[in-house]
């Protein structure tokens, strides 16, 4: 049972020092009260806007659905669709787009998966290429001369040991019970998550960084957009490994750099790169890159977005993810 002396404790245990803020309230009306999943049905049949209708079979099947998926998880799809005051949805048409947005996550999360297997390889390659320094090949990454400066030298390292200590990976493990630590770069890749990797390149030199744009990715005018192309890649591959919505949201964190000739096709202005298809644009350069996957996967993957999106034009709307009217054109190999 609440009481003040429970707040005494608390402010005991949390000293201004720790700067913990939380706390139970003193005014335990200004909380939400919980909901059972009668009561959050409810509360979605009588939302002031969007609210949703349920038959009887909708209403077996929103019990068993709300028991292992969070509302508020939810809930959101019904605000995502259009705002109609004569129109009333029913529990399917959200779960239309709540299914829609889970393919969307899945085919996003294949993307970003082929793209950074690309990072891994060129950036392997290329900078076994480029390098001529004193050490091995294999351990140029131990190099100071490769990076940018000492900080980013010391803040390199110290990310890989950390990385490397925490392993149990049977490569990892290999080379440190048999090669006295000795882990070649194309290991150590292979180890570093998709993030590391982009911190990593962003630490190196610049002739090391440039040489492995330009002789893994040879288009001269791709060049100053590469890199941010892999960071939404890293981006957006986190947004799905954390189950988080991708329609109808803005990625506000990590933008692309789109080129000014497709800006200007597609009708963006500005800064008008933090919605989806700026990041498919992104993904479609990078995957072009591959031939085993551009034509057969990625287009696979346009044309099934074409067919959903038209199976639902009601629910599903182009601009709910900053799609222009040539969208399909602009992002078809």
């Amino acid at each position: 049972m609440f009481t003040y002396k429970t707040l005494e404790y608390v402010d005991f245990l949390f000293k201004e020092k720790d700067k913990i803020k939380l706390k139970p309230t003193t005014k335990p009306y200004d909380v939400k009260k919980f909901k059972s999943t009668n009561d959050l049905i409810k509360h979605l049949n009588t939302a002031d806007w969007n609210p949703i209708s349920f038959n009887k079979d909708e209403y077996r099947e929103a019990c068993v659905f709300l028991k292992y998926t969070n509302y508020y998880y939810f809930s959101i799809y019904r605000k995502q669709l259009p705002r109609i005051n004569s129109r009333r949805y029913t529990f399917s048409e959200v779960m239309s787009l709540y299914n829609f947005d889970q393919w969307l996550r899945e085919e996003l999360n294949k993307v970003t998966g082929v793209i950074e297997i690309m990072l891994r390889s060129t950036l392997t390659r290329e900078l076994g290429n480029n390098y001529t320094g004193e050490l091995e090949k294999a351990e140029l990454y131990l190099d100071p001369n490769i990076y940018n400066s000492q900080k980013s030298y010391r803040e390199s390292l110290s990310m890989i040991e950390h990385r490397i200590s925490a392993s149990k990976s049977e490569p990892i493990m290999h080379h440190k019970n048999n090669k006295d630590y000795s882990i070649p770069l194309w290991v150590l890749v292979d180890e570093l998550t998709f993030g590391e990797l982009c911190r990593f390149v962003e630490s190196l030199d610049e002739g090391y960084r440039n040489y492995w744009i330009i002789n893994a990715f040879p288009k001269k005018h791709m060049k100053k957009y590469i890199f941010s192309w892999f960071r939404v890649a890293w981006y957006m591959r986190n947004v799905c490994a954390h189950y988080s919505r991708i329609y109808g949201r803005y990625f506000t964190a990590v933008r692309p750099q789109l080129m000014k000739q497709e800006k200007k096709l597609a009708g963006k202005k500005g800064d008008d790169n933090q919605d989806l298809f700026a990041y498919l644009l992104a993904f479609k350069h990078l995957v072009s890159f591959n031939n085993h996957y551009k034509r057969k996967g990625w287009n696979e993957f346009i044309d099934q977005l074409e067919n959903r999106i038209d199976t639902y034009p009601e629910l599903i709307l182009c601009s709910k993810m900053g799609f222009p009217e040539n969208w399909k054109v602009l992002l078809s190999i």
